[in-house]
Order: structure tokens, then sequence, then C-alpha cells
């Protein structure tokens, strides 16, 4: 086979790219409708709405059913979040309506912000 150094170039990209769109693919969809993990590094702030199931503080953790999130292919679920400082927390109870702001980090998903709504 007699393949030009152009030709080779352009191989080696469109393996190169098809591998990755595999890969990309695989991760928005292998948790099968549970949170999927947001991109190594990403810094991005997500916005949503969602009921409060469970508060707690000492844990900075918080458990919401939070609508569907298109940005990250999520369907709408229950899930844990942590926040950020405990003082967030301080008004919120089960059944309260919230809007709030989150990130990715690591394994876990930060609320930076969030407030009750009507």
């Amino acid at each position: 086979m007699n393949l030009k150094p152009l030709s080779i170039l352009t191989l080696a990209f469109g393996l190169a790219l098809s591998t990755s769109t595999l890969s990309l693919s695989d991760d928005c969809h292998r948790h099968g409708g549970q949170a999927a993990d947001a991109p190594a590094g990403s810094s991005q702030t997500y916005t949503t709405k969602g009921l409060v199931k469970e508060v707690n503080p000492g844990a900075k953790k918080i458990t919401i059913s939070h609508e569907a999130i298109p940005d990250l292919s999520w369907p709408p679920m229950t899930m844990g979040f942590v926040v950020e400082s405990q003082t967030l927390l301080d008004n919120l109870k089960a059944g309260d309506k919230v809007r709030f702001d989150f990130q990715p980090q690591g394994d876990n998903y930060l609320i930076q912000d969030i407030e009750i709504v009507q």
C-alpha cells in the first residue's frame, strides 16, 4: 500500500476523532439516567429548581428532587449535593421549593447558592 503523507495524516486524524467521539458518547450515557460525571476540570455552573427532601447541616449535605438538566443530559431525579457553606442550609427544610446553582467537583456536586422560591 503506497499512502502519501497527507493521506496518512488524514487517516490518523479521522481515527483519533472517531475514538474520542465514542468515548464522549459512552461517558454521557453510561449511567443510565443517573448523574453522569462532568468533564475533568469543569468549572461550569448549572442552575435548576427542585424540592428539598432532606437537610443535613452537620454534614453540609442536602438531598433535592430536581428538574431535568439538559446541559448535563440528566433527567429529573433525586440526589444528594454538598454545600459550599453550612449557612446556605440555615433556613431550609424538607418540602421547600428551591432554585440553586451548583458545580461538579470531583465525585460531588457543590451547591454555591440556593434560595427558596414559590
